[in-house]
């Protein structure tokens, strides 16, 4: 069954750019209207999967468009088309976007975003769960210091001293980065003093990854058990990213892997903080029991009818993250991976969550896969490595 993509846009120039664009199979319908009043209609009367809203239509109030849809058509993927000049508009529209497309069309862009967003159609979600996804404030949708940050880096000349203005614009998160930046885990020099002295040490990638970090464990309006229960999360997965990286550096010593390695376990859990804004008290009451539990992913689809796993895969993908990434995510519970030989990503990942979770059950596999000596070896990395772990709070 093909996909159903509506455009809202005035511009013509745009229709016959879309009207060009050359797709490989049938699995898209596009569909055109010219204002928002038209897109409601449209939208009510047939089952659209995705809203492309062109912002550089002038009459179009896109902004309250979007949050009415986000409102009441939740499990709509949203993506606004805009260009440069619309630069300061855009940023007001970040809390209701999932994707950005920039104007001229960039064909190759335009067929990714599409085709990514249209594979999680067929994610195997209950649509109810879904819409619960889609409709949550502070996730699914990226913060917009990341979103204007991609869009700095992606520049074909970005400058490093635009990113660290970004990240300057939200002191907290500014405060969090460098305190991060300079724990002893990452060696820094202690001649670096500043933000941008810290981008250029540490990469845009890592940096970009530390602002998303901080962002997602910075929600509101949650109770205080949940707070708790975030906070634990977090540092799991502070840890995990340490153990990963020190994992990485010791067998691979490739720069991008090690990189990776670190950015995934950051990330590997975002799941958890899916679920704990479901709302649902007695479940999440039964879920606190078991969260950091080796089996975590059966119990949460007994309560949620999703586990952490499916629910960070399918936020990472609605994000747009690489598949390397993506893989290493789905696959931290998944002991089936387990090789042996040359180290990957997705086995580093593994192999620090179940040393930080301390899953014994899964010695053995590991053990017995990469031999005790090289077991041995990356449990006594891991207890001499007297690095801080990365906390947060200043």
């Amino acid at each position: 069954m093909s996909a159903k993509i509506l455009f809202v846009t005035g511009s013509q120039e745009t229709i016959q750019e879309i009207k060009k664009i050359e797709l490989t199979d049938q699995e898209f319908e596009f569909f055109f209207v010219r204002n928002n009043v038209e897109a409601i209609n449209f939208i009510s009367k047939n089952d659209i999967a995705i809203v492309i809203t062109d912002f550089s239509t002038p009459k179009l109030n896109s902004s309250e468009f979007l949050s009415l849809l986000q409102t009441n058509f939740p499990r709509i993927f949203r993506v606004c088309l805009s260009n440069l000049k619309e630069k300061e508009r855009t940023i007001l529209l970040t809390k209701s976007i999932h994707r950005f497309i920039k104007l001229p069309l960039d064909q190759k862009e335009f067929i990714n975003t599409i085709t990514d967003l249209a594979k999680l159609l067929s994610f195997n979600l209950d649509a109810k769960l879904v819409t619960k996804i889609n409709g949550l404030g502070a996730i699914p949708v990226l913060p917009d210091i990341y979103q204007k940050l991609e869009r700095e880096i992606s520049r074909p000349t970005f400058s490093m001293n635009r990113v660290a203005e970004i990240i300057q614009r939200d002191p907290l998160v500014a405060a969090r980065v460098l305190h991060i930046a300079h724990s002893s885990f990452f060696n820094i020099p202690s001649s670096v003093t500043d933000l941008l002295q810290a981008i250029n040490f540490l990469g845009v990638n890592i940096i970009k990854t530390l602002v998303l970090y901080v962002k997602i464990f910075s929600l509101s309006n949650v109770s205080e058990e949940t707070q708790q229960k975030l906070k634990d999360i977090k540092a799991h997965s502070t840890n995990v990213a340490k153990l990963a990286k020190a994992i990485m550096e010791n067998e691979s010593g490739a720069k991008k892997q090690i990189e990776l390695a670190y950015i995934t376990g950051l990330i590997h859990d975002i799941g958890k903080v899916i679920l704990l804004q479901l709302n649902d008290k007695q479940k999440n009451a039964n879920y606190f029991r078991s969260i950091h539990d080796f089996n975590s992913p059966e119990i949460e689809m007994n309560l949620f009818g999703i586990s952490h796993v499916d629910a960070g895969v399918y936020i990472l993908k609605l994000w747009g993250f690489q598949d390397e990434i993506i893989n290493a995510v789905a696959s931290h519970h998944d002991s089936s991976i387990i090789k042996g030989g040359a180290i990957s990503l997705k086995e580093a990942v593994f192999i620090a969550n179940s040393f930080s979770n301390k899953f014994e059950e899964m010695s053995l596999n590991i053990s017995n896969s990469f031999g005790l000596e090289k077991f041995n070896e990356w449990s006594q990395l891991i207890k001499t490595d007297e690095r801080d772990s990365l906390h947060l709070e200043p």
